[in-house]
């Protein structure tokens, strides 16, 4: 039987592209390449304020992606950047917030196995406590000429560029958790990405010294739609 095949092309507008990430899955790391993703802002009619995501490149060999992220915007590149790091502290949280999500599971479980739920319970306590030191080590954000960038994920990692020349707001924000252990998360919003992009456990002092260095770099330049 004949099964048709499908393909689609689609041209992106570079002035409408608000964010450029970079994700590497775990096969990605081994076989030396990266897929790369833009978020822009809708530009037809009635779309104004919309956000669409796009795959610019599936997949690419990490040595070609130098080269296309200056496609986006002029010098570019996520190699040889100075990554800042979290607050010290924000293993400890992000480990305690990782057990009390297993704490549920565990709880549950013995009422039906019984004891049997004490190995369980250590099981999924290594595994919040590795998956927290590995969350936190691969923290970070670093400042680029044109914007910021932002770097997260463990199996499949993530790291973010937004453009200065796109930036709507930016603010530093504290839960109670974050207040009391001196911590702060900056998010910036561009065009049509409402849930924005942050970095989580901040030092306070630091947060606040970025989100102010945002709004200053972003407010010298002209906006671009």
């Amino acid at each position: 039987m004949y099964a048709p095949s499908f393909a689609a092309a689609a041209t992106i507008p570079i002035r409408r592209i608000q964010t450029v990430s970079v994700h590497e899955g775990f096969v990605h790391r081994w076989t030396n390449r990266v897929a790369v993703r833009v978020t822009t802002a809708g530009g037809g009619a009635g779309q104004a304020g919309t956000a669409e995501r796009e795959w610019v490149a599936p997949i690419i060999e990490r040595r070609q992606l130098g080269a296309l992220l200056g496609e986006f915007y002029p010098g570019l590149n996520f190699e040889n950047l100075e990554w800042n790091r979290p607050h010290p502290r924000a293993f400890g949280r992000a480990a305690r917030r990782m057990l009390m999500s297993s704490a549920p599971l565990v709880i549950a479980a013995s009422f039906f196995i019984g004891w049997w739920c004490v190995p369980l319970g250590i099981t999924l306590a290594a595994f919040a406590i590795v998956r927290a030191r590995l969350r936190v080590k691969h923290l970070g954000w670093s400042l680029t000429p044109g914007g910021v960038v932002f770097r997260a994920g463990v199996l499949r990692r993530s790291t973010t560029a937004a453009f200065f020349e796109k930036v709507q707001c930016v603010e530093s924000s504290e839960s109670s958790f974050d207040r009391r252990t001196g911590m702060a998360v900056v998010t910036i919003d561009t065009a049509g990405t409402p849930s924005g992009t942050s970095m989580p456990y901040l030092p306070r002092d630091v947060a606040i010294s970025l989100r102010d260095l945002i709004a200053e770099r972003s407010a010298r330049t002209a906006f671009t739609w």
